[in-house]
């Protein structure tokens, strides 16, 4: 409101009124009167961070009613502009503005931090020389890449999942990139036990009754060490060799050995083999021992 002479206006317009003073002078008043809201408020914006730790964040001010111009302060520093903040890390900015009609406004604005973005490919493991490593990662959110390390880690997108046949212990990373744009890491530890594990039988029958009748040699039950039987030789009790082949399949019974020689029946009795085997780290072995022939 305000009041000339005698005279109180509530309303907004334009008022005009003659005052006389005491020694009988007139004066003219206009009275240009707006009526203002009393409380100044604002209206904000927020965008968070993209990630954690980012400086992305922003507060927008849309409006403080058209009431400029304002004197802005945020924690403390003036802005002349309108009060904009960008590359904002997470936290509180606290607000301070007078418009011109000194009707002022404080409030504070918090810029949250978003949740971590993770990726996690689970405890360490320890392995068996031979056995399959079966690699799954989980992410705290969707993402749009993996990138694994060794590079010879050869997987389908999304690789989100594979198996993998470590000759040596290593250890597996992955960085991964959200839709947001965020990165994570995360490392697996393998330590590869040298043990080698495999399977060669000591008596075979071949009579052709589809059991036992090839002799080879084969990876142990869910092991994978050998690559390849890069050469097998049998022999006789005298050392008469009986068998020779080269770069048999691994577990692949009808490659091996069916007990004959030069196309005649082998008798029954004990017999020597030696074979070199190329393992899946590319080491090449030696093995020998006795085997019993059946029929």
């Amino acid at each position: 409101s305000a009041v000339i002479g005698e005279q109180e206006f509530f309303e907004a317009g334009t008022y005009i009124d003659t005052l006389t003073n005491i020694i009988g002078c007139d004066s003219i008043v206009t009275l240009d009167l707006s009526i203002i809201e009393e409380e100044l408020k604002g209206v904000f914006t927020i965008k968070d961070p993209s990630c954690t730790n980012e400086n992305d964040g922003t507060i927008r001010v849309d409006s403080f009613r058209n009431r400029g111009p304002y004197q802005i302060m945020v924690n403390g520093q003036s802005f002349s502009g309108p009060g904009n903040q960008f590359n904002l890390t997470a936290g509180n900015y606290f607000y301070e503005v007078t418009d011109r009609f000194g009707c002022f406004l404080d409030t504070l604005i918090t810029v949250n931090e978003p949740p971590p973005f993770t990726v996690d490919l689970g405890t360490d493991q320890n392995l068996t020389f031979g056995e399959t490593l079966s690699v799954v990662v989980t992410a705290s959110d969707s993402v749009t890449s993996y990138s694994w390390l060794p590079d010879t880690i050869d997987c389908q997108p999304p690789c989100e999942s594979f198996s993998l046949l470590l000759p040596k212990s290593e250890t597996i990373s992955v960085t991964a990139i959200s839709v947001s744009g965020c990165v994570a890491t995360d490392e697996l530890l393998v330590s590869v036990d040298g043990t080698l594990e495999l399977f060669t039988p000591n008596v075979f029958t071949p009579n052709g009754d589809g059991v036992n009748d090839y002799f080879t040699i084969f990876n142990k039950s869910a092991f994978n060490a050998i690559q390849n039987i890069t050469e097998l030789y049998i022999f006789d009790r005298t050392g008469r060799e009986m068998f020779r082949k080269q770069n048999i399949p691994v577990g692949l019974e009808t490659a091996g050995w069916d007990g004959s020689n030069s196309g005649a029946e082998a008798p029954s009795g004990v017999y020597f083999y030696a074979a070199v085997l190329t393992l899946i780290n590319e080491e090449q072995i030696t093995i020998s021992g006795n085997l019993s022939l059946f029929r």
